[in-house]
């Protein structure tokens, strides 16, 4: 094996799974170690760091929220990019963040559903270790959802999560910090927020940036509510019930 063949960590407490990931991760040539739970692969990742770590979010000892949070806070797994894969949903992860008290906050470069797509695996892989991830190119554009409905977050990044960076936060009290923390180019404000409404919080977030592309979500019958927020700064708006096959086209047009 070539010296200058990467090497990639595969955390899995399935041993299907993680033989199934491991063999096809061979086959494209990089040198495979493997871990059955996150404490195991993090004294690993102390003692060798690999160039990747895949890992299920599911793991035993050290959960993959957990462990992604010690891989990039710790000195020794900062530059080391993580593929997590999972059967459940996931909106809220991204690849910085260090500082996100969030426990259910996902520290990834990439998050790919179960079942296992190995292509897609793949994919991220060969994307994440030739360097191309640091390429203008290649960075994704990042997106913030801002709705008390977790069912409206989560199937709107179930569709834009496979060439955006999502984060999701629930009230207007979360938004600002982190719109700071993420600098999101697109924002998706759900106009009825309980407590700070979403025309108040889209007033707040023009006061202090002119670039971020907002886009309103509105209930139908609440036309005129939406008009009222292009006039105070909105880019677009999108009504209730929203057609999620065609969301990343107007994130998309609207980014453009």
């Amino acid at each position: 094996m070539s010296s200058d063949t990467k090497t990639i960590l595969v955390i899995d407490n399935d041993l299907k799974s993680l033989n199934n990931v491991k063999f096809m991760l061979q086959d494209n040539d990089y040198n495979v170690i493997t871990a059955m739970d996150g404490k195991s692969g993090w004294k690993i990742i102390r003692e060798s760091p690999p160039d990747l770590v895949v890992l299920d979010i599911l793991i035993p000892k050290i959960n993959g929220y957990e462990l992604s949070r010690l891989i990039k806070n710790g000195d020794e797994g900062r530059k080391i990019p993580i593929i997590c894969y999972t059967s459940l949903p996931h909106h809220r992860y991204g690849a910085s963040g260090e500082n996100v008290k969030d426990k259910d906050y996902l520290l990834a470069d990439a998050v790919l559903e179960k079942p296992l797509d190995f292509n897609k695996i793949a994919a991220a892989t060969n994307s994440l270790l030739n360097g191309k991830r640091n390429t203008a190119s290649d960075i994704k554009d990042k997106v913030l959802i801002i709705d008390d409905a977790p069912e409206v977050t989560e199937l709107l990044s179930l569709r834009l999560q496979e060439n955006y960076e999502i984060n999701g936060v629930s009230s207007g009290e979360e938004a600002l910090d982190m719109i700071e923390r993420f600098e999101p180019d697109v924002i998706l404000l759900d106009i009825q927020m309980p407590r700070v409404d979403g025309l108040t919080i889209l007033k707040l977030i023009r006061s202090r940036y002119d670039s971020i592309c907002i886009i309103m979500i509105t209930a139908h019958g609440s036309e005129e509510t939406a008009i009222e927020a292009m006039k105070n700064g909105a880019d677009d708006y999108l009504i209730k019930p929203i057609d999620y096959r065609k969301i990343e086209k107007i994130v998309g047009d609207n980014l453009n």
